[in-house]
C-alpha cells in the first residue's frame, strides 16, 4: 500500500539462475519481471576444429550484457558479450561462471562445464549385452572430431582372450560408415567358446588415423548343457569269451538325442604293443545293435567309454569305466 515505490530486485530462494525484481502502483498492484539464462549445458569442443555456441536469456528488458566472472576459458576460445568463438588449441575442462545482466540493472548468473576433447576421434566401450554360450554384443560410441564426421571411414572392435588384447580379432561394427556426431555402434561376436572370458576394445578410423578405447571391457561366455546317459557299465569283463557292453546302441541316446558310441581300449596302466590289442579284445556290434566286447584270455586292463557329440550348446557327453581282465 501506500504511493508508488520504486523497483526492488532480490532471487528467488527457489529459483536456479532466475532474479526477479517488482514495483507497486498508488493503487496497491504489484507487478514482477525475471531474468532467466536458459542455456542447460555448453557443447563439448575439438582441439584444432572452430567453435561455436551462444548463451541465452529470457525476461527482463533487453539488450542484454554478459560476462565472464570465474574460471579459466580454454586455448584459443573466445567470448565477447554471450558468444563463444575461436579455435581451441589445447583439451580442456572447464568449469565457467557468466552473468546476464538487462538494462534495468536485473542480473542473474549461472555456471556451466566446457569440455574440449582432441582433435582425433574419441571412441569409448560400454559392457557386453546379449551374452550367450558361443555369441555377445559388444558396444561403445564413435565421436568424430570436427566437421560432419564424413572422413570417419570405419570402426570396429578387436576381441581377444587375453587382458593385454594380445592376439586380438577385429569384428566391423553393424552400422555403416561414415558416423557423424555421437554414435552408438555395436559389434556382433560370434563362434565364441563358452565358459570363456573375454576382452574387447572399439576403435574407429578418422583421416587415416585410429584411436581406440583405452581399457578393454570383459565378459564370459555362458556354460554348455550337460547330457545326461543312464545305461550302465558291465559289471565286469569276461576273461575269456562275450560280455554285453551295450544292449541296444542304435536306440542309445542322451537326454539331448544325440546317438552314444562305444570305444574300447587298453588302459594306459597295461603295458603292451598297440599291435597286440586285437588278440587282447575285439569290439563287436549286432545288426540289432548290441555292442559285446569279446576277449581271448588275456590279462589286461581295458577302458570302455560311452560318448555322444556335442554342438553349439550342449557339451559332448562322455564317461568312462577301467576294468581289469583276469582270471
Amino acid at each position: 500500500s501506500g504511493g508508488g515505490g520504486g523497483g526492488n530486485a532480490y532471487v528467488a530462494p527457489s529459483a536456479t539462475n532466475v532474479s526477479y525484481s517488482g514495483t507497486s502502483s498508488d493503487d496497491g498492484a504489484v507487478s514482477f519481471d525475471y531474468l532467466d539464462i536458459t542455456n542447460t549445458g555448453l557443447p563439448d569442443g575439438r582441439v584444432g576444429s572452430l567453435y561455436s555456441a551462444t548463451l541465452t536469456a529470457t525476461g527482463g528488458t533487453g539488450p542484454y550484457t554478459w560476462t565472464h566472472d570465474s574460471g579459466t576459458l580454454p586455448a584459443g576460445v573466445t567470448f565477447a558479450n554471450g558468444v563463444f568463438g575461436g579455435t581451441p588449441s589445447a583439451t580442456s575442462d572447464a568449469t565457467l561462471g557468466f552473468t546476464v545482466t538487462d538494462t534495468t540493472g536485473l542480473e542473474t548468473s549461472a555456471s556451466f562445464e566446457l569440455d574440449i576433447l582432441g582433435a582425433t576421434v574419441v571412441v569409448s566401450d560400454g559392457p557386453a549385452t546379449g551374452v550367450g554360450i558361443t555369441s555377445a554384443t559388444g558396444n561403445g560410441t564413435v565421436y568424430p572430431s570436427g566437421g560432419d564426421g564424413s572422413d570417419v571411414t570405419a570402426a570396429f572392435c578387436s576381441i581377444s582372450k587375453s587382458a593385454n588384447m594380445s592376439g586380438s580379432t577385429n569384428v566391423a561394427v553393424a552400422e555403416t560408415a561414415p558416423f557423424a556426431a555421437l554414435t552408438a555402434v555395436t559389434c556382433p561376436f560370434t563362434g565364441l567358446k563358452a565358459n570363456t572370458a573375454y576382452y574387447f576394445t572399439v576403435s574407429a578410423t578418422q583421416s587415416g588415423t585410429t584411436t581406440s578405447s583405452q581399457s578393454p571391457q570383459s565378459f564370459e561366455t555362458e556354460p554348455k548343457a550337460v547330457q545326461t546317459f543312464n545305461a550302465p557299465f558291465p559289471e565286469e569283463i569276461k576273461f575269456k569269451g562275450l560280455t554285453r557292453v551295450l544292449k541296444k546302441a542304435k536306440k542309445s541316446k542322451t537326454s539331448a538325442g544325440k546317438q552314444v558310441k562305444v570305444k574300447l581300449s587298453k588302459s594306459t596302466r597295461g603295458a603292451y604293443d598297440a599291435r597286440g590289442d586285437l588278440r587282447y579284445f575285439k569290439k563287436i556290434t549286432k545288426k540289432n545293435g548290441k555292442v559285446k566286447v569279446k576277449t581271448f584270455g588275456k590279462k589286461f586292463y581295458l577302458k570302455v567309454k560311452y560318448k555322444a557329440k556335442g554342438t553349439a550348446k550342449l557339451k559332448a557327453y562322455k564317461s568312462q569305466q577301467i576294468f581289469l581282465v583276469r582270471k
